[in-house]
């Protein structure tokens, strides 16, 4: 094949191979489309056991800042990490063969194991040296990769095994909890126990069998996320009231005076609000705090 300036260019089958094969693996519109990488860092990051707040502090301790919020978007595949954050990522995760961890497959074939030269190895020397001199990359120890998620603080912390949103609300009863181990910087300050979310109401703040931490009590304010059992069955959902119209005045008179009406609303719009008729037991459980 002739170029532009007329120099032959030899072809060479084995690179042609190799670039298809890349070319199979790395199809970028169906890794955004389905989310595979995003999915795979939230697999990574809970499988160590660390909050979007532990891994923003575990990267600043690699020389990157990340916020919580920035880990959060590129778990959503909203936004992706840079190549320094990426493998900084993969260090803390203890990810050790990156194609086989996100992708399932490499695309080498098992006979090929390229290696580079002493020029190169030099030219990947100079530039992990400009990296450090520059601030941008901080060289991990080994010891600060292999112990990360043990030198983190934990705490026993008890978890109803009633889910919000499905099932019986019978939160509070000792004999269902279990107890598990989760970092103390994941526990919001006045959390009493967790709770694990069932179902996709209250979606994108809060997802399927996430836990969500509670503090007991048994009032709220308009606007607070709390759990609630209304009518025998569990939820968690935003907690709202409202005077009711005068031809209901009747159905929300007690002993003379007139009681808010509430309604309980969903985060996910599919979901309309949930009114709560007088004639109900309804109760709050607590408070939501993350």
């Amino acid at each position: 094949m002739a170029s532009k300036d007329n120099r032959i260019i030899q072809f060479n089958p084995q690179v042609k191979a190799q670039k298809d094969a890349c070319s199979s693996l790395f199809q970028i519109p169906e890794l955004k489309e389905q989310n595979i990488v995003g999915k795979k860092l939230v697999e990574a990051r809970k499988k160590m056991k660390l909050s979007q707040k532990d891994m923003s502090a575990a990267l600043d301790s690699y020389g990157t800042h990340v916020s919580a919020g920035a880990i959060s978007k590129w778990e959503k595949g909203d936004s992706f990490p840079s190549v320094l954050q990426f493998l900084a990522f993969c260090n803390i995760c203890q990810i050790d063969n990156i194609g086989e961890y996100f992708l399932g497959k490499t695309a080498e074939s098992a006979e090929y194991s390229p290696e580079l030269s002493q020029k190169g190895l030099n030219i990947l020397q100079t530039l992990k040296e400009v990296l450090i001199a520059s601030g941008q990359y901080t060289p991990p120890t080994r010891r600060r990769i292999t112990n990360f998620a043990e030198e983190i603080e934990k705490r026993s912390m008890r978890i109803s095994n009633n889910l919000a949103s499905a099932g019986t609300g019978n939160f509070l009863d000792e004999d269902q909890f279990t107890t598990e181990d989760y970092p103390v910087s994941q526990i919001p300050d006045g959390t009493d126990f967790g709770i694990r979310i069932s179902g996709d109401s209250m979606e994108p703040r809060y997802v399927n069998r996430q836990v969500v931490w509670v503090q007991q009590c048994s009032e709220l304010n308009p606007g607070e996320v709390g759990i609630f059992i209304y009518d025998g069955d569990g939820y968690i959902k935003e907690y709202h009231e409202e005077m009711p119209d005068e031809d209901e005045y009747d159905e929300y008179l007690c002993d003379g005076v007139l009681q808010p009406k509430i309604s309980l609303i969903s985060y996910n719009e599919k979901y309309a609000p949930k009114v709560i008729s007088p004639y109900c037991r309804f109760e709050i459980v607590g408070r939501v705090l993350n």
